[in-house]
């Protein structure tokens, strides 16, 4: 087998975002994956023992596609940066790599409202009615 092949893709920080995997043989038959585990690793960079796991995508093996999910939520932990990632199958005699790449992460413009909290930093009371009231939307950062 000439593995592993080269897919890089561009992601969009928090978005769901999955691609389908159809293995061939030299042949070009369709490589029956039955009895095979799949391993999806995303890191920072390559090298056993200095890769730094970022996350593991949800992944699902039948005998003739891997399906590789990185879930919305999984996929916060991927921010404006490259990352490396490989897919690799194995069974108790062999092990393949069958793609690899680079994952090129683009940070969001929406704001992931749920970690966003509202102060009230200021308020400004004359005779009992608010005159100057303001509000500071912020991001857990300082205000």
């Amino acid at each position: 087998m000439a593995y592993p092949h080269v897919y890089n893709f561009n992601y969009y920080t928090g978005d769901t975002y999955q691609f389908i995997l159809y293995p061939k043989n030299e042949d070009g038959t369709t490589l029956d994956l039955s009895g095979f585990t799949a391993k999806f690793t995303i890191a920072s960079q390559r090298g056993a023992g200095s890769s730094t796991l970022i996350i593991t995508p949800e992944i699902t093996l039948n005998p003739t596609r891997i399906a590789c999910t990185i879930n919305s939520t999984s996929g916060l932990a991927l921010t404006n940066s490259i990352y490396l990632y490989d897919i690799e199958v194995s069974n108790n005699i062999d092990t393949y790599t069958l793609l690899t790449g680079q994952i090129n992460t683009q940070n969001q413009v929406t704001i992931n409202y749920q970690n966003i909290e509202v102060v009230e930093p200021d308020v400004i009371i004359d005779g009992g009615i608010p005159t100057s009231i303001y509000y500071q939307v912020f991001d857990g950062g300082t205000p």
